[in-house]
C-alpha cells in the first residue's frame, strides 16, 4: 500500500529505512478498478531501500473528476466501474441494493468479473444520474418500497399558494401550527434563540423578549397558529 512519506527540507523521506527520497513527474494507473492514468504527477523514489511514494493531491476533486467521466461515457459500464461509481457515493453493497431494490447478491454479480452478470440498462442509468446530478440517495431507499392496494389509485390534494400549486399537507408561508410549536427552535425579534419547551413557556429568554413571546402566545391559543407579520404588529 502506498504512503505518504515524511516532508523534509530537501524532499521525503523514506517511510521504510530514513534515507531522503527524489523526486521524479510521472504517469501511473490511478486505480485497480478502473482504467485510470494519471500523468505528470510526483513519484519519490529511495535509492537505498527501491520504496517509492506517489503523490496524490486534491483527492477528493480527482475521485469526483473520474466519477462524472465514467457516468457520461456512452459505453456501458462493467464491474470496476460500477463499484467505483458506488464507492464514490459513500455506499455499501447492501445500500446500493435497497436503493435500486434488487438483492444484495444481485449487486455483488454486477461488480464481479468472475459473475458475468451485467447491470440492467434501467439500473444503470440510475446509478449514472445519482452521480452526474447529485440525487438524495437515501431519499430513494425509501420511494416505491410499499405494495398498492390492488386496484386503488394515489389520492393527492393540490391548492394554489402563493401563485402555485401546492400540497395541501404544506404549510402556509410564515405559519406555524401550535402543535410544532411545542418542539421548535424560535426565534424571537431581537435575534435571541430560547427554546419552546411549551405553549406560553420560554426558557432562557431575557426580561426584555419576555413581553413579545408572551404576545406570540396570545396569537397562538387565539388563532391556532402563529404568524410573523401578526405578532410584530
Amino acid at each position: 500500500m502506498e504512503k505518504k512519506g515524511i516532508i523534509m527540507h530537501d524532499g521525503f523521506q523514506c517511510p521504510a529505512c530514513g534515507n531522503e527520497m527524489r523526486a521524479r513527474t510521472e504517469s501511473r494507473r490511478y486505480d485497480q478498478m478502473v482504467n485510470v492514468v494519471l500523468e505528470g504527477i510526483d513519484v519519490h523514489h529511495c535509492d537505498n531501500c527501491g520504496e517509492e511514494e506517489v503523490v496524490y493531491r486534491r483527492f477528493g476533486q480527482l475521485n469526483e473528476a473520474i466519477a462524472q467521466m465514467i457516468a457520461g461515457e456512452e459505453a456501458r459500464l462493467g464491474p470496476g466501474e460500477i463499484r467505483f461509481l458506488r464507492t464514490y457515493l459513500g455506499l455499501t453493497g447492501a445500500q446500493l441494493a435497497r436503493t435500486m431494490g434488487v438483492a444484495p447478491e444481485t449487486v455483488s454479480r454486477w461488480e464481479s468479473e468472475s459473475a458475468g452478470q451485467s447491470m440492467g440498462t434501467v439500473a444503470e442509468r440510475l446509478l449514472r444520474v445519482m452521480v452526474l446530478h447529485d440525487v438524495d440517495v437515501s431519499a430513494l431507499e425509501s420511494m416505491a418500497v410499499e405494495d398498492q392496494t390492488q386496484g386503488v389509485q394515489m389520492r393527492l390534494h393540490f391548492r394554489e399558494l402563493d401563485n402555485r400549486w401546492a400540497s395541501t399537507s404544506e404549510p402556509e408561508p410564515n405559519q406555524v401550527s401550535a402543535q410544532k410549536l411545542l418542539s421548535v427552535n424560535y426565534t424571537v425579534e431581537t435575534g435571541y434563540r430560547g427554546s419552546v419547551g411549551s405553549v406560553g413557556s420560554f426558557s432562557g429568554l431575557p426580561p426584555a423578549d419576555l413581553e413579545y413571546a408572551d404576545h406570540c402566545v396570545e396569537i397562538v391559543e387565539g388563532a391556532g397558529r402563529y404568524d410573523e407579520a401578526s405578532a410584530a404588529a
